[in-house]
């Protein structure tokens, strides 16, 4: 499915995958989202019908003729095998997480979090002095699995400070199990902490079922999450945006994350 401006070229192609597609385009949402921040780029979104490199092939040519296409990173493998039938294009491969180096003609784009977390760290703090008179303590899950994660745990935990509460710091350097999470969400008190920060990666779905405080701050893309009060997020639209505006022989894009804090509407913070 072709989304976007029809009757002329194109001058970027932006690429869903089914899984995508269903989670952060449902509605139409990220859309919108690139075509608000397009200006006066001329790009086309295009639903694949799967994310085999033969369809996403297929998905990418029915765009026209555009020298830049950018699709989610987890796409990488399929989009490095079809790259050499599309010589001249360049990919962009937004949150791609750059373990190895990619291939010749695609271009990882990055997201620099260590902002974010200081600003999670800053929204903690606030929370736990509003609400001292829910039980005042604050549980902190973080993944250490790399120098990266420890960096933004670091960058998060100075910008806490010494907040009036009780903090546990509970850190993995392996991704923990139901049991284990439930050993350490423990809680003296029986209300439990009144807010509880998850930065597990693949383990947060897990430690969101057995942890009881009424509010939580995470990672990822959480606006419609039950106690999920604000998360950091990579943005896919600002990956799009820092897209549009790269040179074509660009190697590699870094970009900030942002934080966003949540309402009963949405998101509050920096929109597009």
């Amino acid at each position: 499915m072709v989304l976007g401006i029809t009757g002329c070229a194109a001058d970027a192609v932006v690429v869903f995958d089914p899984v995508f597609a269903a989670t952060a385009d449902a509605g139409g949402v990220m859309t919108r989202r690139i075509r608000d921040i397009s200006g006066r780029k001329r790009v086309r979104v295009i639903h694949a019908t799967a994310p085999a490199a033969e369809e996403l092939l297929v998905a990418i040519r029915s765009g026209g003729q555009a020298d830049r296409v950018i699709v989610p990173g987890l796409l990488s493998g399929e989009i490095e095998r079809l790259a050499p039938e599309l010589p001249g294009v360049r990919f962009f491969l937004v949150d791609h997480a750059r373990a190895s180096e990619v291939a010749a003609g695609l271009t990882p784009i990055t997201f620099d979090r260590t902002h974010a977390f200081s600003e999670a760290g800053r929204f903690i703090a606030e929370w736990a002095a509003q609400h001292q008179t829910m039980s005042p303590g604050v549980l902190l899950l973080f993944s250490e699995e790399s120098a990266i994660r420890v960096a933004e745990r670091d960058a998060l935990l100075e910008a806490l400070g010494d907040p009036p509460a009780v903090v546990r710091v509970e850190g993995f350097s392996t991704r923990p199990n139901r049991d284990r999470l439930r050993d350490v969400a423990r809680w003296p008190e029986q209300s439990g902490p009144s807010i509880v920060g998850l930065f597990l990666s693949g383990a947060n779905a897990t430690a969101r079922e057995v942890v009881t405080a009424s509010a939580i701050v995470t990672e990822g893309s959480h606006a419609m999450t039950p106690r999920v009060v604000a998360t950091v997020s990579n943005e896919f639209a600002d990956g799009v945006a820092a897209a549009l505006g790269a040179d074509h022989e660009t190697d590699g894009i870094t970009i900030p994350a942002q934080f966003l804090r949540f309402s009963a509407t949405g998101a509050s913070g920096p929109q597009f």
